[in-house]
């Protein structure tokens, strides 16, 4: 069977889904992904940090659905 993943990089929390072809929910995996504020107003991000939050969460949500990454067919963000 063919999955699908989608990734969602919000303001502060970072998700990752797992779906089969039919759109049935498999995993979905939030982590938080701080922002930092140097200044009232100012937020940015740590790409380097949000790169690994990323990664740590679609390896989480393999795991949790038990998929083999070799089916995952298309990746969507």
């Amino acid at each position: 069977m063919a999955y699908f993943l989608g990734i969602d990089i919000g303001g502060s929390v970072i998700k990752s889904g797992l779906y089969d072809e039919y759109g049935q929910e498999k995993a979905v995996v939030s982590m938080s992904d701080p922002t930092i504020t140097p200044h009232g107003g100012w937020s940015e991000r740590n790409m380097e940090g949000m790169w690994q939050t990323i990664c740590a969460s679609i390896r989480k949500a393999l795991a949790q659905s038990k998929i083999d990454a070799h089916d995952v067919r298309g990746v969507s963000f």
